[in-house]
């Protein structure tokens, strides 16, 4: 949290003879004389609290029975305190980027500001009128926080994107990466013993598991120092088809089974009608009529023509074409076509790329950063046998290139620099927070509203 000097709260005195004539509590603070809403406050505060109580459901374990609120980070910050500083500091650098994006000589373009109506009309529809209003958010408040957001995103591009005052260099982002990035490619082979008893495995049994992991894992390391970086990927999927062919009892007892499908009708298509199947690309963008993968007009009840070759991604392997965006179920070219229709081009890598913190990395990570790129490695812990090449992040052209790779990784580069900026110049402008109005807005009484809220529905 940043350190800023605030002035003294006008009302103060007040508070000794009651709340009678303080401050406006619509308004949270003022900056340079101008009020700024509470409900620009608690949005912020509404969207950090549930983002992180997602996260928490989602992570916390059965024997947890912390309160959420008092739940505590690693710093020792609970998650309410966390709450009302992010929301502070969030508030406050809105300000800071609405007052440098007029300086910068920035404006909002049309389509900036259709965007933000959109996500102002998104957030009514996630939470609903009632609900918004009863936790003190307006229309208005929520339309200042997205211009605030959309403003940081243009003054971040007007800096740091290419031609920018502060633009990011290739060489930055090779540099950053090679310091800063780990990537590898590995195949993980379980030393644990299969055992359909669910008794504890017997140091024999662990021996004899050890040794034919030991043995599978030598094999692969040897077909991988027989080939280059590209060519691991072919040793991978030489592993992942020996893997599969050792379980095939399985699988085909399984398959083996009866199994009867439910009769249901077919819904009626109409064979009249033209529909558009259009063929989506690995960034989420629509193929146009120029490209390899232009839009197919199919009568109904017709079939879409599957594309005889398939879209190519740096670094990733071409997995097929699916009617969902997340990659889920493929798409079945023999299922006759009834409606407008997208199709995914679905991809996967064998690539691991992250950010290397020493302290926070795994074991198997920390021995990584320590081999020598481009050299197959055998290497193990207490669970498994790992054969691992290293790459080398600055490699990565889809970085360099535009697109939001590119984009992403100058993100990650600068976004303290930036903040740093925005809370300069926050600490040169007159800020008097409104006390009473931020021991009133917090976050117990949001999720006290909350659960009125969701037992009254």
């Amino acid at each position: 949290m940043f350190k800023k000097k605030i002035a003294a709260i006008s009302c103060a005195g007040a508070m000794a003879v009651g709340l009678a004539g303080c401050a406006d509590m619509s308004k949270i603070m003022t900056v340079d004389g101008k009020g700024i809403n509470a409900g620009v406050y608690i949005d912020y505060m509404l969207n950090e609290y549930t983002m992180q109580s997602y996260y928490a459901q989602y992570f916390q374990s059965s024997d947890d029975e912390t309160e959420f609120l008092k739940k505590e980070y690693s710093d020792g910050e609970t998650y309410s305190e966390h709450f009302k500083n992010t929301a502070l500091e969030q508030t406050i650098r809105g300000v800071a980027a609405d007052k440098l994006f007029a300086d910068e000589g920035l404006e909002l373009s049309d389509d900036d500001k259709a965007e933000i109506e959109d996500s102002v009309s998104s957030m009514f529809d996630q939470f609903g009128d009632e609900y918004l209003e009863l936790q003190g958010i307006s229309e208005e408040s929520v339309k200042i926080v997205y211009t605030y957001e959309k403003q940081k995103e243009l003054l971040f591009d007007h800096f740091y994107d290419e031609g920018g005052t502060k633009a990011v260099s290739d060489d930055d982002i090779k540099s950053y990466m090679s310091d800063n990035y780990l990537r590898y490619k590995m195949i993980t082979i379980s030393k644990t013993p299969t055992s359909t008893s669910g008794d504890e495995a017997t140091d024999e049994e662990k021996k004899e598991a050890d040794a034919k992991a030991k043995e599978q894992a030598d094999k692969y390391l040897a077909l991988a120092e027989k080939t280059d970086s590209d060519g691991f990927d072919e040793v991978i999927k030489q592993y992942e088809e020996d893997t599969e062919k050792a379980s095939e009892e399985t699988t085909e007892e399984a398959t083996a089974e009866a199994t009867t499908e439910a009769v249901s009708e077919e819904p009626e298509i109409d064979t009249t009608a033209e529909y558009t199947v259009t063929f989506v690309d690995p960034d989420g963008k629509e193929y146009d009529e120029d490209s390899d993968y232009p839009p197919q007009t199919v009568k109904g009840g017709d079939k879409a023509k599957k594309p005889d070759t398939h879209p190519e991604k740096p670094y990733y392997q071409f997995t097929g074409w699916y009617s969902d965006s997340s990659n889920t179920t493929e798409f079945d070219f023999d299922e006759p076509v009834s409606a407008d229709t997208k199709v995914y081009s679905g991809f996967d890598t064998n690539e691991v790329l992250t950010q290397y913190d020493e302290e926070n990395a795994s074991d198997i990570q920390k021995k990584i950063k320590k081999l020598e790129i481009g050299k197959p490695s055998l290497e193990s812990d207490d669970n498994n046998y790992y054969v691992i090449i290293k790459l080398d992040p600055a490699e990565r052209e889809d970085y360099l290139t535009g697109g939001s790779e590119r984009q992403d990784i100058i993100h990650t580069m600068k976004s303290d620099e930036f903040n740093k900026t925005l809370d300069d110049l926050a600490d040169k402008m007159n800020i008097d927070k409104n006390k009473s109005a931020l021991d009133k807005y917090t976050p117990e009484k949001l999720e006290e509203i909350a659960e009125k809220y969701s037992q009254k529905k």
